[in-house]
């Protein structure tokens, strides 16, 4: 994984590296082996299959998470557990035959972060996290059934008054 201000101001000779141009970064570069294939795209983008993760260097935890066959298409993504430590989705066996998971180990969980016109109105989706299986470099976004979380959890708490 590479961070955005590395990427974008070196450029590698290596040949492992691929270079993949974006409007909003200039030219981003990634390895093949850091490649995330998502077999049934994401919610809104099933033709997207391939994509990278980037690390925000100004703005940890955060990372954006870019389309390989569609540099314009990019989501910011974070830990929810750095946000909701309480968070326990429950995924189901075949959700996990999907992923081809041999360890629980091998799971990373992320979620799509929406972006507020302030800081205070960002939130992020619990109710359909992204689980990556980061041995294989598979992903899955999974819909969770359960009303328990909901898709815009606020990332900041709100000052009482």
């Amino acid at each position: 994984m590479t961070t955005m201000n590395d990427t974008a101001t070196k450029v590698r000779q290596d040949s492992t590296w691929k270079q993949l141009e974006t409007k909003r970064w200039g030219m981003l570069q990634y390895r093949e082996e850091d490649v995330i294939t998502f077999p049934f795209g994401l919610l809104g983008f099933e033709h997207l299959h391939q994509w990278a993760l980037f690390v925000a260097q100004d703005h940890p935890p955060f990372q954006w998470m870019v389309s390989i066959e569609d540099p314009d298409v990019a989501f910011v993504v974070v830990d929810p557990l750095l946000i909701c430590p309480d968070y326990a989705p429950k995924v189901s066996r075949r959700e996990l035959e999907h992923l081809q998971v041999e360890s629980l180990d091998d799971l990373r969980l992320l979620s799509i972060v929406t972006l507020g016109r302030k800081p205070e109105d960002a939130t992020i989706n619990l109710s359909g996290p992204l689980f990556i299986n980061v041995k294989k470099k598979i992903g899955k976004q999974v819909v969770l059934l359960s009303s328990q979380y909901p898709t815009k959890f606020p990332i900041l708490k709100k000052q009482q008054s």
